[in-house]
């Protein structure tokens, strides 16, 4: 478990208060993220062709509707002066039509009427709405505002397999939350790419799961214990036929950089509940519950947890410089019924109470980052993907490694 560490780069501060609070910077983060591919739902949630939701995705409105072929997505506004095609969160439609002039689309972004235009520049049954990618995997629906298709095939090919064994296509949504926090974006995602903070923060999280043993701390002792736990349920999963995948980090020289593995939750607990037993039926392949955890992000803003019993993804959305919304969202087998097979409060109260406690400590570390004299620490051992995170942002940007607050004042962002 030492060579777990072997490549950490102590260097690497973290995020400056010019990083955070720019709203240049800001501006150019939106342009990074519309680049990226983000977890936005999942199939179910479109029951007939002509089913639409409405999301936000880095700074833009975005449009997901179910058609003939599969699913379009398209930027929320008309092609003659802009105005808001959609104006609730999610419906049912035939077409869209343009509230203000009526302009009418069809369900691929298509123009099929403009009552009185004689530009050359638009051209009915050709001219079509700002489009956005968009790409089904196993059920879960992800998009992106500028990414080519091409780049979402590194990604699949890692995490494809696990989904297909969870049988997410055939899952179903059984909630979801939302929470608005002030902070910046890169702050939540950080704190999320590592669990330094765990043992400090999360005592649900260590007495249920054996990953605290060795992402929480650097006890040789405490490694060997998760060694052990982890030993054992490689070998108990092998013989069940079941996939596993060894930890990994995060790669930032990769644009699109993704990451999912399997590890065990714990020797004794089968899943992450108040009790540590199933709270949902099985889903997917398994016979029989394994006590495994398929983990993986798929870029910056999307992180997703997999059980024998539940799913659960969380969501970043950055809305302004200082305020950022969260959207966690558990989903369970298709035909699992609630109040009879499942409760959504049993099922969500892992991830409800860990992102609590998250929030309360992001919000003492947004206070604190705040102030002029603020100078960024290096990231710890224990914060390896974190420090990729930085890393990874910072190239993105065109920024150099290492970026203090002395140096950070007046740094000009360009080729974004």
């Amino acid at each position: 478990m030492a060579n777990y560490y072997q490549d950490f780069d102590a260097s690497v501060p973290s995020f400056s208060r010019h990083e955070l609070q720019s709203i240049e910077i800001f501006e150019a983060d939106l342009k990074i993220l519309a680049r990226q591919w983000v977890l936005l739902d999942h199939i179910s949630s479109f029951t007939a062709v002509g089913d639409y939701k409405v999301f936000q995705l880095a700074g833009e409105s975005v449009v997901i509707v179910r058609n003939e072929q599969g699913f379009s997505g398209f930027l929320n506004f008309c092609l003659h002066r802009g105005a808001k095609l959609c104006t609730k969160s999610q419906g049912r439609q035939s077409a869209f039509t343009c509230p203000y002039h009526a302009w009418r689309y069809d369900l691929t972004g298509v123009l099929q009427q403009a009552t009185a235009c004689t530009s050359k520049r638009v051209t009915v049954g050709e001219s079509r709405l700002n489009a956005v990618s968009v790409r089904v995997e196993a059920g879960l629906i992800f998009a992106s505002l500028q990414a080519e298709h091409s780049t979402f095939s590194a990604s699949a090919e890692l995490f494809a397999p696990f989904l297909a064994w969870h049988n997410t296509s055939a899952a179903k949504i059984a909630g979801s939350k939302r929470f608005v926090a002030k902070g910046n974006w890169k702050l939540f995602a950080d704190n999320f790419f590592e669990c330094y903070h765990c043992r400090v923060l999360h005592p649900e999280m260590c007495e249920l799961a054996v990953h605290p043993k060795i992402t929480s701390t650097v006890s040789t002792a405490q490694h060997g214990q998760y060694m052990a736990v982890a030993q054992d349920w490689f070998e108990k999963v092998a013989r069940l036929g079941h996939p596993v995948g060894e930890r990994q980090s995060l790669m930032p020289e990769l644009e699109h950089f993704s990451v999912m593995y399997r590890v065990p939750v714990d020797s004794v607990s089968l899943t992450l509940s108040k009790t540590g037993q199933l709270v949902a039926p099985l889903m997917g392949e398994a016979k029989v519950a394994d006590g495994g955890e398929t983990f993986g992000y798929l870029g910056p803003l999307t992180l997703l947890n997999i059980y024998n019993d539940y799913g659960y993804s969380l969501r970043l959305n950055p809305i302004s410089v200082d305020e950022t919304e969260l959207i966690l969202t558990w989903f369970v087998a298709g035909d699992a019924v609630e109040g009879k097979d499942y409760q959504f409060d049993e099922v969500s109260w892992f991830w409800q109470t860990t992102v609590q406690q998250d929030l309360e400590i992001i919000e003492l570390a947004r206070q604190g980052t705040s102030s002029r004299f603020f100078q960024p620490g290096d990231y710890t051992m224990l914060e390896a993907d974190s420090a990729g995170f930085a890393s990874w942002y910072r190239r993105q940007l065109q920024q150099p490694k290492q970026v203090r607050e002395s140096d950070a004042v007046g740094l000009a962002v360009v080729n974004i």
